[in-house]
């Protein structure tokens, strides 16, 4: 089946957030007064939901105070963190190669406002066609959601696009679309994590996208 569109995960696939989301998060914890977390620990927060992460490490169930800390986290964020990021080496070459080809969208469980800042701050916006993100202010939505809401607005089928991203909720997210699914492996997630979760090919660097891509495309 022939490859209509094209969806790419932001953190840990566009841009290393590292060390602009592990700030945000520090500071969440501080303002919160919870136990501070290894930077091991805080290294499994990126990608999955803000909201999941702090329900697993912390056993909060309590709507109010999860939003309450996402809230604290959103302002850090969009004031300081997402500007502490930068784009991966080969990414955006891989970007200009592969929109000349494909429609291409970000799917991500950033706010969608935070993630077109940032997109637009790096100057990667010229290579999108759009971006989708959360959209329920305090809420950070899983991929799925968000894939969901793409598909919608798109009319794109998505047995008809793949999915590139680092985590196993991408790889999730888009196996439950019947989406054909890139696991990238410079980015947060592991080549076990990404397997496990339905990834059906591996791109050591960005530079081998398009190589994947094209063979996906039969």
């Amino acid at each position: 089946m022939k490859v209509t569109a094209l969806f790419f995960d932001l953190d840990g696939t566009i841009v290393d957030s590292n060390h602009g989301i592990m700030q945000a998060l520090r500071h969440t914890v501080d303002e919160m007064g919870w136990a501070p977390l290894s930077d091991a620990d805080y290294h499994f927060w990126i990608g999955p939901p803000l909201g999941e992460s702090i329900q697993r490490f912390y056993q909060i169930s309590d709507q109010e105070t999860i939003n309450e800390a996402i809230q604290i986290f959103n302002s850090y964020y969009y004031k300081h963190g997402m500007y502490e990021a930068h784009v991966y080496n080969g990414i955006t070459q891989v970007l200009n190669e592969l929109h000349d080809k494909y429609p291409i969208y970000v799917a991500t469980s950033k706010p969608e406002k935070i993630a077109e800042q940032m997109l637009d701050h790096f100057d990667m916006l010229q290579y999108l066609k759009g971006v989708y993100g959360s959209e329920r202010g305090a809420i950070w939505d899983r991929s799925f959601d968000v894939l969901g809401n793409a598909f919608e607005q798109t009319k794109i089928v998505p047995q008809e696009s793949i999915m590139i991203g680092d985590r196993q909720t991408d790889m999730l997210g888009a196996q439950q679309k019947q989406m054909r699914r890139i696991g990238v492996l410079y980015g947060f997630g592991t080549k076990t994590e990404l397997l496990e979760s339905g990834a059906q090919a591996l791109a050591a660097l960005p530079k081998d996208i398009p190589g994947i891509v094209a063979k996906m495309d039969q």
